[in-house]
Order: structure tokens, then sequence, then C-alpha cells
């Protein structure tokens, strides 16, 4: 009943796999530590991480190209990274096994 609710047809939904979404920003994991590789660093740039029912978990204030937090207490699920800066917001998803 979830799958039907839950719209997959998302060109940056991601699995364990590397996946680059059309932003240029790039999400993987490694065991718990979650990783996002961004093309570029702009001043004032924010990334916030979202579980499926939008609710905030993390905030990271962008200082270099990869950004690493754990994600070792995440449960299994629909995750949003989204890149907050001057150019406006975009989201990756992926999906934590």
């Amino acid at each position: 009943v979830f799958l039907e609710a839950f719209s997959f047809r998302s060109v940056v939904l991601t699995t364990a796999v590397a996946e680059q979404g059309t932003t240029g920003m790039t999400v993987y994991q490694q065991g718990g530590l979650i990783r996002v590789a961004l093309p570029v660093v702009e001043p004032g740039a924010d990334l916030f991480l979202y579980d499926a029912l939008g609710r905030q978990l993390k905030h990271v204030a962008v200082s270099d190209q990869l950004v690493e937090f754990n994600g070792a207490d995440l449960p299994a699920g629909a995750y949003t990274v989204v890149l907050h800066n001057e150019q406006g917001i975009a989201p990756v998803r992926f999906v934590r096994e």
C-alpha cells in the first residue's frame, strides 16, 4: 500500500548506489555516513535533510564541496537532501536501506 501511495517517478530517487540529480549534487552512503558532493560551494549555502513526511532532521552550513553527516541513527526509508543557496532550492532524494 505504501508503494502505491508514494511516487517513484522522480529522476533523483537513489538507493545505496551513488546518484547524481539534475542539480549536479551527488548523495551516497558509506556505512552510517551520508556524503553529499556539491559541484560548487557558494557562500551562505545550507544543506537540509528531510524525511518522507517532510520533517527536518538535519541542517548543515556548507563550507566545502563534500558535506558529510552521521546517518547511522536514521531508520530505513526515503529521505530528501535539499541545498538552499542564492540560486534557489535543489532537492535530491535517496533511500536508506
